[in-house]
């Protein structure tokens, strides 16, 4: 090839100063860079490469979107078209994306903050969407967190060149075998936290359920029946891919 450069996406609505065409309210830090991950499954769409991000393509508040790249060996792969992830008409701000393809079943999962239960445009809810055909459409939104947060909580630590910190910048996602775990920063007891939150797709509520559960899966993964270690030292090995 005589360049590996590729342009992507040329955003229409930056949420970077000092020349930002949008300020996401009362967030300090905000960016509109872009997030990667790639299709490892051994599903139809094995290979895929997906790039999600934050931008104001309407002109009025800012959206998640994505775009699947399809490689080729030895030219450039080809650009998808933009997809937008998040499914409210609410004009309210969703940012901050990450996303996470998931290894066994290839369903691509991108979390983000969102401000639509929140008319003040003030609270943020952490929000999870989950596409089954590839990225080309995103028709669940699920609310992760259980309680709004304010994201002036604590905003006032000061970073490198006296700037103020705010929230942070990231969330953290990782998706595998239909579950969507999520950490993300939460000032519900009026300070900042880390939260955790899982969502589950499988129709069991869970991968295990051997060794007492129902529903086949991985044994001994139900802690009212556990594995009675009876003599010390102590060795087993098993694979946890279907894990609870």
């Amino acid at each position: 090839l005589g360049s590996i450069d590729l342009t992507v996406h040329n955003y229409i609505g930056s949420l970077d100063g000092p020349n930002a065409q949008y300020f996401v309210r009362l967030v300090d830090r905000m960016n509109s860079f872009p997030v990667i991950d790639v299709d490892r499954s051994n599903g139809p769409n094995r290979g895929m490469i997906y790039i999600t991000w934050a931008e104001v393509r309407n002109g009025f508040d800012v959206d998640i979107f994505i775009k699947k790249l399809t490689p080729h060996s030895g030219s450039l792969p080809d650009i998808g078209s933009v997809v937008k992830v998040n499914t409210d008409a609410s004009g309210a701000d969703q940012f901050f994306p990450w996303i996470s393809v998931d290894d066994v079943t290839g369903d691509v999962g991108v979390a983000f903050y969102d401000r639509r239960d929140d008319s003040s445009a003030t609270l943020f809810n952490t929000y999870y969407a989950r596409s089954t055909d590839g990225g080309a459409s995103f028709t669940e939104n699920i609310r992760v967190s259980s309680a709004s947060s304010n994201p002036r909580v604590q905003a006032n630590v000061l970073g490198s060149g006296a700037s103020q910190i705010g929230l942070g910048d990231y969330l953290a996602l990782q998706s595998l075998n239909g579950k969507a775990l999520m950490l993300w920063g939460d000032t519900r007891r009026e300070r900042q936290e880390i939260m955790f939150g899982k969502v589950d797709f499988n129709p069991s509520g869970g991968g295990g359920g051997g060794g007492g559960g129902g529903g086949g899966g991985l044994a001994n993964d139900n802690c009212q029946s556990p594995r009675i270690i009876s003599t010390l030292p102590y060795q087993d090995e098993l694979n946890t891919l279907t894990a609870t």
